[in-house]
């Protein structure tokens, strides 16, 4: 029986006070073509420290995520785009230091894939490093 795939780890970084878009490409692993996402539900949450509350979220009801399923499921690729404003970046606050400038500080995420089904897949996890910006609004 096989089980359940992990969570795919990709680090991010971000800069605080400014907007960030990225782009993930889905395939199914076991045809190499493009995942069929019809009506998933994307959420992702970032966190300063595991356990604790969301410093902010995004889903894909209007709120940060873009879930776009392949049409053909050959040529067109299905796509998450996650869209970080930067109010929202502006959240991310990087501690003063003297030996590191600009200032870094690492935060946690992960992105979980609800299916029509009721299956929630975790897609990816790992870091959003955040570069500290010095002009904000």
């Amino acid at each position: 029986m096989v089980g359940p795939m992990s969570a795919a780890t990709l680090n991010l970084s971000v800069e605080q006070n400014a907007s960030f878009t990225g782009n993930l490409t889905l395939t199914d692993a076991s045809t190499n073509l493009p995942s069929n996402i019809a009506g998933v539900v994307a959420k992702m949450a970032v966190v300063a420290v595991y356990g604790r509350a969301a410093i902010f979220t995004l889903d894909s009801n209007g709120n940060g995520l873009l879930v776009h399923d392949s049409i053909d499921h050959v040529t067109d690729p299905s796509t998450i785009t996650i869209n970080i404003s930067g109010l929202q970046t502006a959240l991310l606050t990087a501690m003063p230091s003297a030996t590191i400038i600009p200032p870094v500080q690492k935060y946690y995420y992960d992105l979980l894939l609800e299916y029509p089904t009721g299956t929630v897949t975790r897609l990816v996890q790992g870091t959003l490093s955040v570069t500290g910006g010095v002009t904000s609004d």
